[in-house]
């Protein structure tokens, strides 16, 4: 099997550069449909990870922990949530405040159209957990629903548990 290249410019006191050339060039196929079969962990993008937190844990740079559980941006999101536009983002912290001012899950449910947050929650589904803003729907009728999973792991229902658990007052 012929190995891609990876040519590592630089190690930076913050990052690394990792570039790879994305098209073989005697068959034509793009690193993605090259390699990136099976499952998820076992793909090519997984091993360049590992290879880059090997290098940055060498380095003593920082490295992410749990990366499954991230989820990263488009720079047009980053653009957005830099400039306050991001509805993302707003979302994020409408969600964030009602937590802190809940004493349970049940309560979290109740107080998010308090905050402005239209919520549908059903435990019997594998997505069980959508948020919306109340103004997106003022805004566009036609508006969907978020999937919890989609703001990140932080914002899922287990989560959402575990910290308006941890904001009771005694």
């Amino acid at each position: 099997m012929r190995r891609t290249v990876i040519n590592i410019l630089k190690i930076l006191r913050r990052n690394i550069n990792i570039i790879v050339n994305n098209t073989n060039m005697i068959t034509g196929k793009t690193f993605e449909t090259e390699h990136n079969q099976g499952n998820k962990k076992d793909r090519a993008w997984a091993e360049l990870r590992r290879i880059s937190d090997e290098l940055c844990s060498e380095n003593n740079l920082s490295v992410i922990q749990n990366p499954e559980q991230c989820k990263g941006k488009s720079h047009w999101e980053w653009n957005m949530s830099r400039q306050g536009l991001s509805w993302k983002a707003k979302l994020k912290y409408a969600i964030d405040q009602v937590v802190k001012v809940s004493d349970d899950f049940d309560d979290f449910l109740l107080k998010c159209t308090e905050y402005g947050i239209l919520v549908e929650y059903n435990p019997d589904h594998k997505i069980d957990l959508k948020y919306m803003l109340a103004e997106q729907k003022e805004n566009n009728p036609r508006a969907k629903f978020t999937r919890a999973k989609t703001l990140g792991w932080y914002y899922e229902t287990e989560q959402i548990k575990a910290r308006s658990a941890i904001f009771i007052v005694w």
